[in-house]
C-alpha cells in the first residue's frame, strides 16, 4: 500500500478484509489481492482521517466521514457500488449495525448519537434526549 497511506480501521465481510487508507475503501480478498475503491462523495476531512467501518447482515460495508458535508456511504462488494447518504455536516467516529438491521453512528463534532434506519430515514440525539428528524 506504499503510496496510498496507512491503512486504517478493519472489517471483515464474506472473508474479505477490509479497510480504509487514505479517501478509499480497501479490501484485501481471500485470494491475497489488494484492491482500492474511492469513496463517494467529497469531504475535506475524509481525505486526512480515518473512517470507522462496520459490516452488516448481508455483507455490505458501511463507512462514515464527516465534513461541511458528511456521509454514511455502504458499499456491495457483490457489484463494488456504494449507496451513499448525507448526514449534513456531521461527522461520524463510530459506526455499529444492531441486530434489526438498523446502523448506529457517534458524531464527533455536535456531540450526537444518531440512527440510520432500514428506509434510510436519519434521527439523531444530543444532550437534550429529544431526537433530532432528518431525512436523506
Amino acid at each position: 500500500l506504499d503510496g496510498f497511506g496507512t491503512p486504517r480501521n478493519v472489517a471483515i465481510a464474506g472473508g474479505d478484509i477490509f479497510f480504509t487508507v487514505g479517501s478509499k475503501l480497501g479490501r484485501l480478498t481471500v485470494s491475497q489481492q489488494v484492491a482500492l475503491y474511492a469513496f463517494p462523495g467529497e469531504t475535506g476531512w475524509r481525505q486526512v482521517e480515518s473512517t470507522p467501518l462496520a459490516v452488516d447482515l448481508d455483507g455490505g460495508v458501511w463507512v462514515g466521514f464527516g465534513g461541511v458535508q458528511g456521509f454514511i456511504a455502504r458499499f456491495d462488494p457483490r457489484d463494488e457500488t456504494w449507496e451513499s447518504l448525507r448526514i449534513d455536516n456531521l461527522q461520524p467516529i463510530g459506526l455499529a449495525l444492531a441486530a434489526d438491521g438498523e446502523l448506529w453512528f457517534t458524531d464527533f463534532g455536535h456531540s450526537q448519537i444518531g440512527r440510520v434506519t432500514s428506509d434510510r430515514e436519519i434521527a439523531r440525539w444530543d444532550s437534550s434526549r429529544e431526537p433530532i428528524r432528518h431525512s436523506c
